[in-house]
């Protein structure tokens, strides 16, 4: 998912011509964005792909926010590469 969120963003930031939501490159990668809630039940698709991204950068915020109160013992333990 955060792939896909870095991708819309550096296509709205890095284009010199104005772009939106509909621009193909932008309406591809909301289309990747997956259909799961923050509980792990697939959700209805989203009318438009900004919807889409708008939700999905909201539930990312919140998935962060869970993890960053957790208590350490608690947190998944996960190695970066």
């Amino acid at each position: 998912m955060l792939l896909h969120i870095k991708n819309i963003r550096n296509t709205f930031a890095h284009t010199v011509k104005p772009v939106d939501f509909n621009h193909p490159l932008i309406h591809k990668e909301c289309e990747r964005l997956l259909g799961v809630s923050l509980e792990g039940e697939l959700e209805a698709k989203t009318d438009t792909a900004r919807e889409r991204y708008l939700l999905r950068c909201q539930m990312l915020a919140v998935m962060i926010a869970r993890l960053a109160f957790m208590t350490p013992a608690l947190r998944p333990q996960t190695k970066l590469p």
